[in-house]
């Protein structure tokens, strides 16, 4: 909390007639360190009313970074730092202001084939459930893809990965 400029000039003024800083802060109920600064303000300043503070815009276009995102939607910070100029941290403060959020993509076979798939199940419905072995291939598909993505809060992140059919 800002004190007003009266506060900051009795404080200043019952110091210049002799009272003690320690005196001060008890009556007044600043700190030490406020009297010095404002000590020193008027001093070097001369004035001892506080700083206006300005918000200073944003580095970057929201629109710009949230149109980078739909088309990278797998881009690291670092990346995403590079790209725009900024810090990995300003970059989070501002997706963060975005509402977006980095989420796990939900994968979809680039090579996926819906009617074999369909051919498939009818085959299936065909044997007995007992009789079926799986065989479990998850771990052959070596492909490297980025299992992480961004897209704004609510929204799901679908990614296509080249999997391979093994019928």
């Amino acid at each position: 909390m800002s004190h007003t400029t009266e506060i900051r000039e009795r404080v200043l003024a019952y110091i210049e007639e002799g009272g003690l800083i320690k005196t001060a802060c008890q009556l007044f109920g600043v700190s030490r360190s406020s009297i010095q600064r404002w000590r020193l303000r008027k001093a070097v300043v001369g004035i001892l009313s506080p700083v206006e503070r300005i918000n200073v815009p944003y580095k970057i276009d929201d629109e710009a970074l949230r149109r980078y995102i739909e088309t990278h939607p797998d881009a690291h910070l670092n990346e995403l730092a590079r790209h725009f100029g900024l810090t990995p941290s300003g970059i989070w403060r501002a997706l963060k202001c975005l509402k977006i959020t980095r989420k796990k993509k939900s994968t979809l076979y680039a090579d996926r084939d819906e009617q074999k798939r369909q051919n498939y199940l009818a085959q299936l419905a065909n044997h007995l459930p007992e009789k079926l072995v799986y065989i479990d291939e998850s771990g052959i598909d070596t492909f490297i893809a980025r299992d992480y993505g961004w897209s704004c809060r609510g929204k799901k992140i679908l990614a296509e990965v080249s999997g391979r059919c093994y019928v």
